[in-house]
């Protein structure tokens, strides 16, 4: 197994390196990434490292320029910098057959390296270099290619639905654009199986061979049909097209192999919305289980800009008909609150809620402007909070923001905030804008946001939607709020029938044979999808199967049911990042003098600072504060500062039996 690099911290970890050979190409990927920053090799090659849009997946892309020794020099240099889990080479190239049209995609099976022979008198005899697609990875291409999900991902374009074609491609030193000449009578014959051209592949497919053979698959966006048109082709747009195409498939690619092997499986069930979709929004509602739904690339509605970045898989909900008219109207409303706030558990479908009420909104043509961007970050919800003119990370949300509205905010990030407002501002009376920020993880997060908003003009007859785990009233009294609840048993079973619509024990299944799933998931949505498509994708036995569930702890112990682990992970997130940013031993501390009193139990600022030992008050303040404002403390009664002595303060009850059910022991996750 590769030994897998930290970079900075895991965070940063780099999962794929994706190489391109020309401007375009690199725009293309670029586009689908965020959080970029700039890494140089010490012998002078820029690489830019940037996070997948939505998916907690991060990769290094680099320019090789044309040509196989190019790529061949750039490929070791990656893999010596980063130790990539993959080589993506990413990028357009000719068709060679015509049954592949303009925008059509070609993974690469094999990469011939076809220039290789010898010349005698009798003719030239091809001695080609072959490289075979590693077996994991063109699994996962073929699985992508049927679930069709990521394809929502792409930029519309009109036009005949494209294709994916798992094929052989050929990679040499010349351009080649001509069906008659010597060299296309050379594929033909010797290369009969190739499906695309290029001319980098060969080269990084042989350095990636060297460096323990280091797993490398091309993905290629048809541009031209190498017939001597390629002009004509580029003059018209394909090459953009196709490039597009291509990165946003080998990113989905990327990210579901990331998926699959964080689950501890390389099944292929693991690829698909139930890896970049679900864990963008871990919200989303309903779906159809994969491995048991094929669509055609075609199938799938291509969404406006909007709904690029709202990342949900479902395709109806349950239980919720009459929530999502109340939020539509409270969208539409011009007398209303300006902000929306929908709060709930993880997995209870905000998100999902949120996209169908911003659907139907749309349907009154009352919004000319929408976009949708998410909050919730791996650094930390802190991370959010705009502070001394704006984090890197809230720039990164109002320039999301800016590009869906088709705002200019300039070249210089400390104005962006005053660009955004003046664009704003410079809306005619008719126009109204409508803005969703996705995940916010905390009360003080929110109250940024929204303060933020406001201040740069997004208020009435604008609206703002919020979704978040954190009921916001009373605390920002100027906000209409609605709650999502775990589904009812009637809508719990519709659901999962729904999911498993191809299976006869589900879609058969009466509601006691589907009690044991109804007890694990406590009607949680997310947790429902996940059993199911759990069930689906093993072939276990559905006994069988929830008798595994039940081992984790038992149904009676809610912090070791599944529901209970997923919550726990939660929490645990939160935890690290108050470690990270103060320590581990005054984190545990502070957490730990909870479990001196029962569940439930407050404690008085003055009794919560003795009974943590932290003698530095100073130390006390701000980890006390630094949980508060990551919900893992609630705190009640004055709260302009910390320390008054009327406040209380406490734990949820699921954090405290997390807390101190292992108080002496290892965390639950924790690889301590």
């Amino acid at each position: 197994m590769r030994a897998r690099n930290t970079m900075a911290n895991a965070n940063d970890r780099i999962i794929a390196v994706v190489l391109t050979a020309l401007e375009l190409e690199y725009h293309a990927v670029r586009e689908y990434l965020t959080d970029l920053k700039v890494w140089a090799h010490t012998a002078g090659t820029l690489f830019e490292t940037g996070t997948v849009r939505g998916a907690d997946v991060r990769v290094a892309l680099a320019v090789t320029g044309e040509g196989n020794q190019a790529s061949a020099v750039v490929t070791e240099r990656a893999s010596a910098a980063f130790a990539p889990e993959v080589v993506l080479v990413v990028g357009v190239a000719g068709a060679l057959h015509a049954d592949i049209d303009l925008g059509d995609v070609v993974v690469a099976t094999r990469i011939y390296g076809y220039h290789g022979g010898k010349e005698d008198r009798t003719g030239f005899h091809a001695r080609p270099r072959a490289w075979d697609a590693p077996h994991h990875l063109e699994q996962h291409a073929r699985y992508l290619t049927r679930t069709a999900w990521w394809d929502r991902l792409l930029p519309e374009y009109p036009g005949r639905p494209f294709k994916i074609h798992l094929r052989p491609v050929l990679a040499g030193e010349v351009v080649l654009d001509s069906r008659a000449s010597p060299l296309a009578q050379l594929v033909r014959r010797h290369y009969n199986d190739a499906a695309a051209v290029e001319m980098e592949s060969a080269g990084a497919s042989l350095a990636a061979r060297l460096n323990r053979s280091l797993p490398l698959l091309t993905v290629r966006g048809i541009s031209d049909r190498a017939d001597g048109n390629k002009a004509a082709s580029d003059l018209t747009g394909w090459q953009s097209v196709a490039a597009s195409r291509a990165a946003a498939f080998a990113l989905a690619l990327v990210v579901g192999i990331e998926s699959a092997a964080r689950t501890g499986t390389d099944r292929a069930a693991a690829v698909g919305p139930g890896s970049w979709a679900v864990e963008r929004a871990e919200d989303a509602v309903g779906g159809t289980a994969s491995g048991h739904r094929v669509q055609s690339v075609s199938a799938i509605p291509r969404p406006t800009t909007w709904q690029r970045h709202a990342f949900v898989d479902h395709d109806r909900l349950f239980g919720v008909g009459q929530l999502v008219d109340d939020v539509s109207a409270s969208i539409i409303s011009r007398t209303g609150h300006a902000v929306v706030s929908l709060f709930g558990e993880g997995g209870i479908g905000k998100t999902a809620l949120a996209h169908d009420a911003v659907v139907r909104s749309t349907a009154e043509n009352v919004f000319s402007r929408i976009a949708w961007a998410t909050a919730a970050q791996t650094g930390g919800a802190l991370d959010l909070i705009p502070a001394g003119g704006g984090t890197a990370y809230w720039l990164d949300v109002v320039k999301d923001l800016a590009n869906q509205l088709n705002f200019d905010l300039g070249l210089s990030r400390a104005l962006w905030t005053k660009h955004f407002g003046l664009r704003m501002d410079s809306l005619g009376p008719d126009e109204r804008v409508l803005a969703v920020i996705d995940n916010i993880e905390t009360i003080e997060d929110a109250s940024s946001v929204i303060r933020s908003l406001h201040e740069m003009g997004v208020d009435r007859p604008h609206k703002l939607i919020v979704t978040t785990r954190w009921q916001l009233l009373p605390a920002l009294p100027a906000v209409t709020e609605y709650r999502l609840r775990p589904l009812e048993d009637i809508s719990a079973v519709a659901l999962i029938r729904h999911l498993g619509a191809a299976d006869p024990d589900l879609r058969s299944a009466d509601e006691r044979a589907l009690r044991p799933i109804l007890d694990v998931t406590d009607g949680n949505p997310f947790l429902i999808k996940l059993v199911v498509r759990h069930f689906l994708s093993s072939h276990l036995p559905l006994d069988r199967l929830l008798n595994e569930f039940r081992q984790l702890g038992g149904l009676d112990d809610e912090r070791r049911s599944l529901a209970g682990r997923l919550r726990s992970h939660l929490y645990l997130r939160s935890l690290r990042e108050l470690e990270r940013r103060f320590g581990a031993e005054s984190v545990m501390a502070l957490m730990s003098s909870f479990c001196v009193k029962g569940k439930g139990d407050m404690f008085t600022y003055d009794e919560l600072s003795a009974v943590s030992g932290l003698a530095n008050s100073e130390l006390f303040s701000k980890v006390l504060t630094g949980a508060c404002q990551l919900s893992l403390v609630t705190a009640f009664g004055d709260s302009s500062t910390p320390g008054k002595l009327d406040r209380a303060y406490t734990i949820h009850g699921l954090l405290y039996e997390f807390t101190c059910g292992q108080s002496s022991g290892r965390r639950e996750g924790d690889g301590s």
